[in-house]
């Protein structure tokens, strides 16, 4: 999957907080994770 290399990359570059949602964004909220929309 094209996140698990970016993920590695960023992990690379120092990035820590760092997660792959394997089952997208609707998964995650199903899960409960946060969410936060950025303003435009």
């Amino acid at each position: 999957m094209a996140s698990h290399g970016a993920a590695r990359e960023a992990a690379k570059l120092g990035y820590t907080r760092l997660f792959v949602m394997t089952d997208g964004i609707t998964g995650w909220v199903k899960q409960g994770r946060p969410v936060v929309k950025g303003g435009a």
